[in-house]
């Protein structure tokens, strides 16, 4: 029986984890609501929302996602759970979703991080089930932006997350959540906007919106001409290339006076395009400024989900749309977007220090992470010096794994830490850390717990965050040598930031307008928020494994692309 659930779920799981969400938003709107403090629509939406972890998990232990098989390389047989389906005709697009070693690590992401930041919701009094249907309708939003392999099906879900984010923002946030939601919103918009325009332009060469199909262009591979729209991919021939076909169509539409007579030119402007529209979601520096505004303004939960899946949707993009579309491009601007990601890494360590308040010191150490991210990316596809000889491959997957793992243990660490800030906040009102002190005494277990959070998001070996970094840096070493040795400053820097954060709170004086707040206990509401997310930074710092499995077939294949350029 499961092995023929595995078979029906090989054309219709992908769209049941990532649309599942949907059927919860809409009970939670139409539901009577219950009696004032009734938390039973708050617990319904919580059920609900394991729908979609146990349904990523089933894949994952049952053998229905095989990472052994999980290809990025234009190869449609790689891809696992696909559902194809004819949706927009006149643009030759398919609805076509499908799981690889690039999108499931974030797809089970998300969906272990949802319920619980739900159940963080769980304090929001003010329409609270309007709140709860907004955190699913995102959750569905983020889940089918991962999923899609269609650039239209995944701009549309792109768009679509903005959308609950901003009233999440805007309506529950903090004292300047209306200019928050705003700069949030306008931002991200912006590098949308462009990077529409551009898949436009790469539609009229190619005929294709399907990101398996540009991709085994990108790489010279043949393709099914069947594929192309008639008209548009009349041109389209054996050996010919994603680059070759957009310097096509610009010399058809006379550009060439404008851009030069480059095979390059067009597909180099068409990766910075993709690169900003990105950078703005991953925080890179300097588009930037719009992120320490809206975690800080956001909800407990808002800034949680934020911080831990949305930010992760700027590096997937990168990975998706940029490297796997523009190998050569990546290959060629590898050293800027490495200089770029080593002013994110220092910025954010800098910055965190001069931070008085709790949450904008999380924010910027946010940025300093996600700059890991980048030069993880930059590091995989850079020229690497002839001296590596065959460990070429393995360092540049090396790269690839780090950033996976990376962005799965920053997603449970500062969601943790975002939750205990909150917490902080509820029992004494601040988010001043001058405010604070001597708290360790007070509240022992908080504290125990906020340091392992803390820990694991500095990067301690034996937790998660370890991982990622040691991977990252492994690769880096060997593309990146002289910006991998400046980035290992940040990481002194960031490990000052988070532990005199912790000081701040916990040691010197106690405070004496705060000398009965109450603890964390075992089996409570904030114990139950948190012990997953620690039990996740344990497991996967100790034995990481399963984790690093579900993209080191991917991140290989990745790097023989990028060692055969």
């Amino acid at each position: 029986m499961l092995n023929e659930f595995i078979k029906f779920s090989d054309w219709s799981i992908t769209t049941l984890i990532a649309l599942s969400p949907l059927v919860g938003m809409l009970l939670a709107l139409v539901f009577p609501k219950p009696a004032e403090n009734s938390r039973t629509i708050a617990w319904g939406v919580f059920a609900w929302s394991l729908v979609p972890l146990g349904l990523t998990l089933f894949l994952w232990l049952s053998g229905g996602f095989n990472p052994a098989l999980a290809s990025v390389t234009g190869d449609q047989a790689m891809i696992q759970q696909v559902d194809r389906v004819r949706w927009v005709p006149f643009f030759n697009a398919d609805y076509f979703v499908g799981l690889d070693g690039m999108n499931f690590p974030l797809v089970f992401l998300t969906t272990a991080l949802t319920p619980v930041c739900i159940l963080a919701a769980f304090r929001i009094k003010q329409r609270q089930n309007v709140y709860l249907a907004l955190m699913l309708l995102l959750e569905s939003a983020m889940l089918g932006y991962f999923v899609s392999l269609n650039f239209l099906l995944l701009f549309l879900f792109w768009e679509f997350s903005l959308v609950p984010m901003f009233f999440i923002i805007n309506n529950w946030g903090g004292e300047n959540r209306r200019y928050s939601a705003f700069k949030f919103f306008v931002y991200t918009m912006a590098g949308s906007v462009g990077m529409l325009i551009i898949f436009e332009f790469i539609y009229l060469a190619t005929g294709t919106f399907d990101l398996v199909v540009l991709s085994r262009l990108a790489q010279g591979l043949p393709v099914d001409p069947a594929l192309l729209a008639p008209k548009l991919g009349a041109g389209y021939s054996n050996g010919a290339t994603l680059q070759s076909m957009l310097f096509s169509a610009v010399q058809d539409v006379g550009l060439t006076s404008v851009l030069g007579n480059s095979n390059g030119t067009p597909a180099a402007i068409i990766f910075w395009c993709i690169f900003v529209a990105f950078a703005v979601k991953l925080a890179v520096w300097p588009l930037h400024t719009w992120q320490p505004d809206t975690y800080e303004n956001a909800p407990t939960s808002g800034s949680m989900i934020v911080s831990a899946v949305m930010s992760k949707m700027g590096a997937y993009g990168m990975i998706r749309l940029m490297i796997m579309l523009f190998p050569k491009q990546t290959n060629h601007f590898a050293p800027i977007l490495a200089i770029f990601a080593l002013a994110s890494i220092l910025f954010g360590a800098y910055a965190g220090l001069a931070q008085t308040n709790l949450k904008r010191l999380i924010a910027y150490a946010s940025i300093n992470h996600m700059g890991y991210v980048l030069l993880g990316l930059a590091a995989a596809a850079s020229a690497a010096p002839e001296s590596l000889g065959n460990l070429d491959v393995a360092i540049r997957t090396s790269a690839l794994n780090g950033v996976q793992a990376q962005m799965v243990a920053h997603g449970f660490s500062t969601a943790a830490l975002f939750f205990l800030a909150g917490e902080l906040y509820e029992r004494t009102g601040t988010y001043q850390l001058d405010q604070f002190g001597g708290l360790r005494k007070v509240m022992p277990i908080f504290a125990g717990i906020m340091g392992v959070a803390m820990f694991a998001n500095l990067g301690l070996p034996g937790l998660a965050g370890f991982v990622g970094e040691f991977f990252i840096f492994r690769g880096a070493w060997g593309t990146q040598p002289v910006i991998t040795t400046i980035a290992v400053l940040g990481l002194i820097v960031t490990a000052l930031v988070l532990i005199r954060m912790y000081q701040k709170i916990f040691y010197g004086p106690v405070n004496h307008k705060l000398t009965n707040l109450p603890d964390i206990k075992v089996g409570d509401w904030a114990f139950n928020v948190t012990l997953p997310l620690i039990i996740v930074l344990l497991v996967f710092g100790i034995y990481p494994k399963p984790l690093m499995d579900l993209s080191n077939y991917a991140a290989t294949v990745m790097a023989q692309v990028f060692t055969s350029l």
